[in-house]
């Protein structure tokens, strides 16, 4: 048979994979390379493609697919088909689509948006980014803080900027420039980086780069000093690849006792192309588990005082990122450590909260020594009200309530030393029983003193037998106590214990030592010291107040002692008795007065983890307050919890805020943010306490300052300074965490006080939109320090350091430890450094003091105002400009007298002439440069305002002339501003007649007053005519109101009742003052009225007068003029009295004139330069040009 040879073909075919992307964003890069082998070696492999995107290019030798659409590419290509051969067969991949989509809104998703200032708590950055149209930014309008920047994704390939202006005062974004930087904003910008100028225009305004242009901030600064407002800012683009974490690195506390299942943490990750993330943990032995939303678990028991480590590793499916994770498990004694030490870090919020919770429940439980002494039985004791109260210090823990009276008062206490027991009554209640009275509380009375005498558990059994009493300082009281104990234990001795020298002898034989307090002041720490010694060897000591209500030193040492204080009057006003029906009955009430039940509501809230902001007033404040007036009076009592070891409850509650003040990230939102995160920080700023010396630095404290002050070294500085009320700058700052020690170095009689920060709580705006940006209460108690004492303090946020001062011109001293030297200016001594620490910027606070007013001021708020060239461009010229247009001229139109107030003689003779007393006024105003608490400025002592001061500024003064006006000079229906701007108007008309410059003076429609007084005139009713058509053609009178005022004013110096018209306003105040001091009694009244110029009223109809009856009356007095009829042309009314009464001064009528000024003329002398037309219903308005442009009604 044949044999056949055939050929086999060998060839083997060659194999691919890969997994494609499928989408991609316009403008950036897309590139996929498959996976190709071939087994036989010798066979060259070529790759095609079906369906390829236009937009996109491929390499047949590498297979890979690479590009970067355009905008014009957006859509879905699909079928696409890459294969591979070896020229003899072919292999494909499945089929995919790849989409091209438009870029995301990088800043909406992602970006972080700051601007230079806020222009009120309602127009933050990130408005802009919000994607809301009818939202928008708000910067305020000066040149050095009109910006506003987003941080983007590090590094950004932007593609296209879009920018829509607010819908509304569109001019203000003309001009304003478009940046793309690598860097932040810091007050320069590179022009290199600018891609755009915009329109003011409403529409979107767009910018596309056919290059994408990198960077990480997309900076808008508008021109000049227009605001910037901006509806929205979109940043299109492409951002890193691989996922980003919110944080480099993690760490975590947990409890040593945290159940499996416990939740550490959520990892928050996001995908710029937002494509989906996975998590995993790496490490080993790792206790913990992450899902699919980065959430961190307990997987296994933990074990106590162990740190883990691990990592966390995020995966887009293509791209990785990792970060390392520590997680530190508490010690089994974490509480109790951080109760000894202090240090809150050491336990985590929760382990605190419980302890706190636990510490709670135990001081409300009932003390067995009051179910020992009282049974079921009811409370019946009447001490009367010629007694004192006992009032225990709530932070000790050791020292409580026995008896307490149905209108909340301490009548008795009992207390604990480490050797001894004690009690006290605010009287003998043997004096009582002895005179039949309060005859049941006999009985618990026996069973206080066998506890004292044996202690727990009670037993009477203890008061049997011969048992020596020593009897102190009872004085005539004696008798009763001796009889009653004789009666009821007749085999007792008592010894009178009197003589000092001797007690030591005398207790030392005693089972129990019971004393008064009538012992001589001399010997006070003597007596003191004897009790102390005989608790030290555990002898107990029964303290009875007797001999009424009255106390002396010796009272007030044994008091000390005992842990008690004894209040002024005792029991004489309140005349408090227990009168329950059982001891719960008195504990819950005692309880209930004591306001801990808003404490323990608060605390089930945050446990239970169910706020909500709506319930805020019932369920949180009533416990959050309690909690701030509890550590308030720590602070102001100089009590360091932590060094005397007392309280637990009290340190558990300022331990628990220490832990959640950690946990702050601001700005909060009342409605964005978690109710129980916003609450928990609210909690923290009530919880503040300062009086210790380990507190640490809030890590996030907004915008009110940096937390790290790595950079400054502090220092030891003594002050010198002058007592001025109500308080003065010391010219140090408080460093956050940092312990300061302050010591008093003069004798100075003046008492004085020390605080950290002069910002009203009310300038922290919590409740409105994103308005939480920074601790509420950040000035802190003001803690009283004696001559030679020394005190310490440690804030969590720091500042400026105050002195408070009791009265003036003292001369004090003091020793500052640990603080640090911010900007601080007080004389031309501090010149050169001052502006050095201004422009190094390492505080982000400054003040600048003159001796009758103080600036504390954000650190560019006070560049922005000592930079001002008015002033000469020297700092001296900024403090003499301060003092003259902030102090002196508002001063001296408010009438009174005092340093550096001008004496003018028309205002003082005035006063002199008729008799009348120019108050004197030695105070330190001050303005807080920062945020208001009201409005746009908010008046006060001090005020407070969103603007940077100046000496000049319309809104400064303003502020000041809240505090100045009187609701007395406005007539009815005026609004309550239409008095508060002539102290603003009168330091600008000077500034102009000193220095011939533009003061900026607010504009008042006078053109508005002259037409309606024209046009009332021979009109059928006037003054009905001018109140529809004038006074309330507007809703908002304040401005005619004061044109009226000024033209008053006007009137009076051209007929030479004044050398200056405005100071009628001053002579009014000092009238105003005097007729108030004169109704104080109808005596003082009948002999002052005729002076006055009230001579036909008696006190009940001047206590009873109408504004507009005062006035006509007093602006007559003030000028010796008549303006009954000069009132009626401005159609405001008054009664026949009144009108009598200025009909019996009998002066020369003030006529009908109207004095022409341009709207914001008079203040440069128009109207005042006697230019006038009469009111006759004929004349025309005699200038051309703009009506006023009022200012809105921005300031409080």
């Amino acid at each position: 048979m044949p044999i056949i040879f055939g050929l086999l073909d060998s060839n083997r075919v060659p194999t691919i994979s890969g997994t494609p992307g499928t989408s991609v964003n316009v403008g950036s890069s897309y590139s996929f390379t498959p996976t190709a082998n071939d087994a036989d070696a010798s066979d060259i492999l070529t790759f095609s493609i079906t369906n390829k995107p236009t937009w996109a290019t491929f390499d047949t030798a590498t297979g890979q697919l690479s590009g970067t659409p355009v905008l014009a590419d957006v859509g879905t290509t699909s079928g696409i088909i890459v294969s591979v051969s070896d020229g003899k067969q072919t292999v494909s991949l499945s089929a995919f689509a790849l989409r091209v989509m438009e870029s995301v809104n990088l800043a909406r998703q992602f970006g972080v948006a700051t601007q230079g200032a806020d222009y009120d708590s309602s127009s933050a950055a990130s408005l802009a980014i919000d994607g809301n149209a009818s939202t928008f930014n708000h910067t305020t309008c000066t040149a050095d803080k009109n910006w506003w920047q987003v941080k983007l994704p590090n590094p950004t390939l932007i593609s296209k900027l879009v920018v829509t202006s607010r819908s509304s005062w569109t001019s203000r974004i003309n001009g304003a420039g478009v940046y793309v930087s690598n860097t932040p904003y810091n007050g320069t910008l590179n022009e290199s980086d600018k891609v755009a100028t915009l329109n003011g225009i409403a529409t979107a305004q767009t910018t596309a780069f056919s290059t994408p242009k990198s960077g990480a901030y997309v900076i808008v600064k508008a021109a000049a000093d227009n605001c910037l407002h901006m509806s929205e800012v979109e940043v299109h683009g492409n951002a890193p690849a691989s996922p980003h974490l919110d944080q480099s690195a993690y760490t975590f506390q947990l409890s040593n006792s945290a159940a499996i299942g416990k939740t550490v943490s959520t990892l928050k990750a996001v995908d710029y192309q937002l494509d989906s993330v996975s998590y995993a943990l790496e490490g080993s032995s790792i206790p913990f588990a992450i899902d699919a939303q980065g959430k961190i678990t307990v997987k296994t028991a933990l074990q106590a005082g162990v740190t883990y480590t691990f990592d966390v590793v995020v995966s887009d499916g293509a791209n990785v990122s990792r970060a390392p994770i520590t997680v530190n498990v508490t010690a089994s004694s974490s509480v109790e450590d951080a109760l000894r030490t202090g240090d809150a870090s050491v336990a985590t919020s929760e382990e605190l909260l419980d302890a706190t919770i636990a510490a709670l429940a135990s001081q409300k439980a009932t003390p067995s020594l009051l179910t020992a002494l009282y049974g079921s039985d009811s409370i019946a004791y009447t001490p009367g009200n010629r007694t004192q109260l006992i009032n225990f210090k709530p932070w000790v823990d050791s020292v409580f309530p026995i008896v307490v009276g149905n209108k909340g008062n301490t009548l008795a206490v009992a207390g604990t030393t480490p050797t001894a027991r004690y009690a006290a009554f605010g009287i003998s209640p043997m004096e009582l029983f002895q005179a039949n009275k309060s005859l049941t509380f006999e009985t618990p009375f026996s069973r206080l003193l066998a506890w004292l005498l044996a202690g727990e558990p009670v037993n009477t059994n203890a008061l049997s037998g011969n048992r020596k009493i020593a009897l102190s300082f009872v004085s005539s009281e004696h008798t009763e106590i001796k009889a009653w104990i004789a009666k009821k234990y007749p085999s007792w001795t008592v010894t009178d214990c009197n003589t000092v020298a001797t007690l030591a002898t005398c207790y030392g034989s005693a089972d129990l030592v019971v004393t008064g307090w009538q012992g001589n002041n001399a010997d006070a720490q003597t007596i003191r010291q004897a009790l102390a010694t005989v608790m030290t060897a555990g002898k107990p000591v029964l303290y009875l107040h007797t001999w009424y209500e009255d106390y002396n030193d010796v009272a007030h040492a044994i008091a000390d002692l005992l842990k008690f204080s004894l209040p002024y009057g005792g029991n004489f006003w309140a005349n408090d008795a227990a009168n329950w029906t059982n001891v719960t009955a008195m504990q819950t009430a005692t309880w209930e007065k004591q306001g801990l039940a808003g404490v323990e509501t608060m605390l089930k809230h945050f446990k239970a983890n169910d706020y909500s902001i709506a319930t805020r007033n019932t369920a949180f404040y009533p416990g959050a307050n309690k909690v701030r007036a509890i550590m308030t009076l720590l602070d102001e009592s100089k009590i360091n919890l932590f060094q005397s070891n007392e309280s637990r409850l009290y340190r558990l509650l300022a331990l628990l805020g220490d832990s959640y003040r950690q946990e702050v990230v601001f700005p909060m939102d009342m409605d964005a943010t978690n109710a129980n995160v916003f609450l928990k920080s609210l909690f923290a700023d009530h919880a503040v306490y300062n009086y210790r010396t380990l507190n640490r630095v809030q890590a996030d404290m907004g915008n009110f300052s940096r937390s790290d002050f790595s950079h400054i070294t502090p220092v030891t500085k003594t002050v010198t300074m002058t007592s001025r009320q109500n308080f003065r700058a010391a010219g140090v700052y408080a460093l956050p965490g940092k312990t300061v020690r302050v010591t008093r170095n003069d004798n100075s009689s003046t008492t004085t006080k020390v605080f950290i920060n002069s910002l009203r709580s009310g300038s922290t705006h919590e409740y409105e939109a994103w308005g939480y940006k920074r601790p509420k209460f950040l000035e802190s108690a003001h803690v009283p320090i004696k001559s030679g004492e020394t005190i310490t303090l440690t804030s969590p946020y720091g500042g400026p350091i105050q002195i408070d001062f009791g009265i003036n011109d003292q001369p004090v001293s003091f020793t500052f430890e640990q603080v640090g030297e911010h900007p601080f200016w007080d004389d031309t001594s501090d010149n050169a450094v001052f502006s050095a620490k201004l422009a190094a910027g390492e505080y982000d606070w400054a003040e600048f003091v003159t001796p009758a007013f103080e600036i504390h001021s954000t650190l560019e708020k006070m560049r922005e105002s000592v930079s001002n060239t008015r002033w000469g461009g020297t700092l001296e010229g900024f403090a003499a400009a301060t003092m003259r247009y902030i102090h002196n001229f508002p001063h001296v139109l408010a009438g009174f007298k005092g340093p550096n107030i001008d004496v003018v003689p028309e205002i003082h003779d005035f006063a002199t002439a008729n008799g009348f007393t120019i108050e004197n006024l030695d105070l330190v105003k001050h303005m807080n440069a920062d945020q208001a608490t009201c409005g746009y400025g908010c008046s006060g002592n001090p005020y407070d305002a969103y603007w940077a001061f100046d000496p000049i500024g319309h809104g400064d003064i303003h502020e000041m002339g809240h505090g100045l006006e009187k609701s007395r000079f406005r007539l009815e229906g005026w609004n309550y501003h239409a008095s508060t701007n002539p102290y603003s108007y009168y330091s600008k008309t000077q500034y102009y007649k000193t220095t011939g410059g533009d003061s900026d003076c607010q504009s008042l429609p006078f053109k508005d007053a002259f037409v309606a007084l024209q046009a009332s005139v021979g009109q059928a009713n006037p003054a009905a005519y001018l109140k529809t058509n004038y006074w309330d053609a507007v809703e908002d009178n304040w401005s005619r109101a004061a044109s009226m005022t000024i033209q008053m004013m006007m009137t009076a110096e051209h007929q030479g009742a004044l050398v200056d018209g405005w100071h009628l306003l001053a002579r009014l105040h000092i009238l105003e003052r005097e007729f108030n001091r004169a109704r104080s009694d109808t005596t003082a009244w009948d002999a002052k009225k005729t002076s006055l110029g009230f001579a036909s009223y008696s006190k009940a109809e001047a206590d009873a007068i109408s504004n507009n009856d005062w006035m006509v009356i007093a602006v007559s007095k003030v000028t010796g003029m008549d303006y009954r009829d000069y009132f009626s042309m401005w159609g405001q009314a008054f009664s026949a009295k009144a009108n009598a009464q200025v009909v019996a001064f009998n002066h020369a009528a003030a006529q009908r004139r109207f004095f022409i000024t341009s709207p914001s003329g008079y203040c440069k002398g128009e109207g005042f330069d006697g230019n006038f037309l009469p009111v006759t219903g004929s004349q025309v308005w005699p200038l051309a040009g703009a009506q006023p442009r009022l200012m809105g009604d921005s300031f409080r």
